[in-house]
């Protein structure tokens, strides 16, 4: 272990010897920049009434979704699944 520099002029040259040591982080010029992975698709809340069999039902798939798939499926997931699959059958561009 080092000493502690006892004035600046010390501490300054530690700092200079150091970051000569130390290797350059770049990257080389020769490889792209990765592209920027597209952005989700912007989230509203939606508050609707269902009856209390149909949340049951959600709740329940969404458990044994999470159960079988090995990650989580929320309930969010379904509902804009199903609605998804509705409105494709209806011919509606999403």
């Amino acid at each position: 272990m080092k000493p502690k520099p006892t004035n600046i002029d010390e501490f300054m040259r530690a700092g200079e010897t150091a970051a000569a040591e130390t290797p350059s982080h770049t990257k080389p010029a020769s490889q792209p920049a990765p592209t920027p992975a597209a952005k989700p698709e912007q989230r509203i809340v939606k508050s609707i009434r269902v009856a209390h069999s149909i949340d049951l039902a959600i709740k329940r798939l969404a458990f044994e979704d999470t159960q079988a798939q090995g990650r989580r499926v929320t309930e969010s997931d379904l509902i804009e699944f199903a609605l998804r699959q509705f409105l494709e059958s209806r011919d509606v561009e999403i």
